[in-house]
C-alpha cells in the first residue's frame, strides 16, 4: 500500500496545470517504471555519475509528449541508457526496444567445426558434440535456456567419457538458468568451492546493499570427467555463462582459453507496465570467485588468445584449432594412449 500511495503522489504532483490534457496511461507507465529502479536497482553505487532524480526531470516531459507507445517507450530508453547495463531490457508487445548496446566481437565459427572435428552429433537445440580421429572430445553449449540441457549434456557426457581430452565450447553462450549452468559444471568439479559473491538492494536508499552472499557449487553424478579440459570463452559470454564459467574454474582439470568475457550480470526482476510495456530492473551486483567485479570486466582467460585476420573466416576456427593441438600436446592426454590403437585400421 504504501508503494502504491508513493506512487500516486508522484503521478499528482506531475500533472499539469488546470486546464491542461495529460496522457494518465503514460504518466503512470513511466513513474512505475522510475520508481521500480529508485527502489530495486543494484548497480547505482557502480554509476556514481547518474543522476537518477535528475534523469526522471529531464525525461517525464518528453514521455508525456510523446505521440504513440512507440515514441513514449523510445524515451524510456534514453533515461536508461546511462546506467550501460546489458541486463535492462524493455519490451513493447513483446517486442524489443533496444536500450543499451556494447560492441563485442565474436571469436567463434561453426561452419569451420565439422571440418576440424569430423561428424558432429545435434544433442537436441543448442547442443552439439563430437569425437576427432584422435580421441579428443568436443561439446558446444550455445545457452542455458532449454530446461532438459543438464539431461542431453549427461547423455553426450557418456559418449566423451573415454576421450583422452575435451574442448568444452561456450564461446556464442549468452547465458539463461544458473541452475542450468549449475547442473553442468558440477560434473567436472571434485569439491565444493565459491564460485561468486552477490549483494543485492536491500533499501530505498541506492547504497542500501547486502554484505556479499557466497554463491557456491557441488559436484554432481556418478563420475566426473578428470582429463585435460579446455574450456573456451569470449566476448559474446555474459550473464549466466559467466557464472558457469566461474563454476567450472574451480576445476583442477580445466584451461580456461580465449578472449575476455563481456562481463554482465544482473539477476533482473521483469516488472510489467501499463500499455503492454515490460521492462527488467537488476538486483544483484555479481562478484568473481577472488571477490573482484565482473560488471565490464568480466572473466579473463588463463590462455589468451589473439585473433590474427581471417581467424574465423570461412573454414578456419583458429582457437578450435589452437586449443586441438594444446590437448594433443598435453602430458596427461597422450599418457596411456596411442594412435594406432584408437584408429580402425582400413589396409587390410
Amino acid at each position: 500500500m504504501r508503494c502504491l500511495a508513493y506512487l500516486f503522489c508522484l503521478v499528482l504532483a506531475a500533472l499539469p496545470a488546470r486546464g491542461q490534457a495529460v496522457d494518465l496511461p503514460k504518466a503512470i507507465a513511466f513513474d512505475q517504471l522510475w520508481q521500480a529502479f529508485d527502489q530495486d536497482y543494484a548497480m547505482f553505487v557502480l554509476r556514481p555519475e547518474v543522476d537518477w532524480a535528475k534523469l526522471r526531470e529531464q525525461y517525464r516531459p518528453k514521455a508525456l509528449n510523446a505521440r504513440s507507445t512507440a515514441e513514449f517507450a523510445t524515451v524510456c530508453a534514453d533515461m536508461l541508457r546511462p546506467l550501460r547495463d546489458l541486463h535492462v531490457w524493455l519490451t513493447v508487445a513483446g517486442q524489443n526496444v533496444p536500450v543499451f548496446h556494447r560492441p563485442r566481437s565474436s571469436n567463434s565459427n561453426p561452419s569451420a567445426h565439422r571440418a576440424l572435428l569430423g561428424e558432429l552429433i545435434d544433442e537436441g537445440p543448442g547442443l552439439q558434440w563430437a569425437i576427432t580421429w584422435d580421441k579428443l572430445g568436443f561439446i558446444a553449449i550455445r545457452g542455458w535456456d532449454h530446461s532438459d540441457l543438464p539431461v542431453r549434456c549427461d547423455r553426450a557426457m557418456e559418449e566423451l567419457r573415454h576421450t583422452r581430452g575435451l574442448i568444452v565450447d561456450v564461446r556464442l553462450n549468452g547465458g539463461g538458468n544458473d541452475n542450468l549452468a549449475e547442473a553442468v559444471a558440477s560434473r567436472f568439479l571434485d569439491h565444493e568451492f565459491v564460485y561468486a559473491y552477490s549483494q543485492f538492494r536491500n533499501g530505498p536508499k541506492h547504497t542500501d546493499l547486502t554484505e556479499k552472499r557466497e554463491r557456491t557449487i557441488a559436484p554432481r553424478g556418478p563420475w566426473r570427467y578428470d582429463r585435460p579440459v579446455i574450456l573456451l570463452i569470449g566476448q559474446k559470454c555474459m550473464s549466466s555463462n559467466e557464472s558457469f564459467i566461474a563454476m567450472m574454474s574451480g576445476a583442477t582439470n580445466v584451461t580456461i582459453m580465449g578472449d575476455h568475457t563481456c562481463g554482465s550480470s544482473g539477476n533482473p526482476r521483469i516488472v510489467k507496465l501499463p500499455l503492454d510495456m515490460t521492462v527488467s530492473v537488476p538486483r544483484w551486483i555479481d562478484y568473481l570467485p577472488d571477490g573482484t567485479l565482473l560488471d565490464e570486466r568480466g572473466f579473463q582467460p588463463q590462455v589468451p588468445f589473439k585473433a590474427e585476420p581471417g581467424a574465423f573466416d570461412g573454414r578456419r576456427d583458429d582457437l578450435l584449432t589452437a586449443a586441438l593441438e594444446r590437448l594433443r600436446h598435453s602430458h596427461e592426454a597422450t599418457k596411456s594412449w596411442s594412435p594406432t590403437a584408437s584408429i580402425k585400421r582400413t589396409d587390410g
